[in-house]
């Protein structure tokens, strides 16, 4: 017991090491109870899922989250339990948020990042410079509705990189952008 506030289930043990984090952080005294009464409503709702620390993630700190604003009106967000995740994070308590699942853009990119690699043998800076440049042309393209190479031409590339000088961006910029989305076209053309 901390305080006024009782950590009890899984995190109980943690509850001291978490208020020492609040204090280097810089948290006041009177905001150490509410976030360890965070902890607490945490704790508890770990201990009736039958979940330890090393459970919890991104996701099932929304599960939490979201369960909690069903049954109060003052339930915390995301961004008021970064600390907590944070730091179980930092103390290696806290399970990894399982790894997205790739989409039809990441398996562009690993198309392109292989071409570059294998048939191109360009330097590691280099083909982190293309990839910038490519995955900015098809972030572009995807908010269009287009992810991949259907429809792709010359007029596509060159209508982007027209948008993207009219934005005033500076001459630097275009470094990464014009060679990578020539080399990109090229590629994408080259496998076909």
């Amino acid at each position: 017991m901390i305080g006024h506030t009782k950590v009890s289930g899984p995190l109980a043990v943690l509850a001291d090491g978490f208020r020492a984090e609040l204090d280097r952080l810089g948290y006041r005294p009177s905001s150490w109870e509410f976030k360890l009464a965070e902890v607490a409503r945490l704790s508890a709702w770990l201990d009736r899922q039958g979940l330890g620390a090393s459970d919890i993630c991104s996701a099932r700190l929304e599960e939490f989250l979201a369960d909690l604003a069903a049954r109060s009106k003052r339930a915390p967000t995301a961004v008021a339990m970064r600390p907590v995740l944070g730091w179980l994070r930092d103390q290696g308590l806290c399970g990894d948020d399982p790894p997205p699942a790739p989409g039809r853009l990441d398996e562009l990119m690993e198309r392109y990042r292989h071409w570059m690699v294998t048939d191109r043998q360009l330097a590691s800076r280099t083909i982190t410079r293309y990839e910038q440049g490519a995955r900015l042309f098809l972030d572009g393209r995807a908010q269009q509705g287009g992810v991949g190479v259907e429809g792709l031409d010359e007029q596509a590339v060159t209508a982007f990189l027209l948008a993207e000088a009219s934005r005033g961006f500076p001459p630097s910029r275009y470094k990464v952008g014009w060679p990578s989305c020539g080399r990109f076209f090229g590629s994408c053309i080259w496998k076909r």
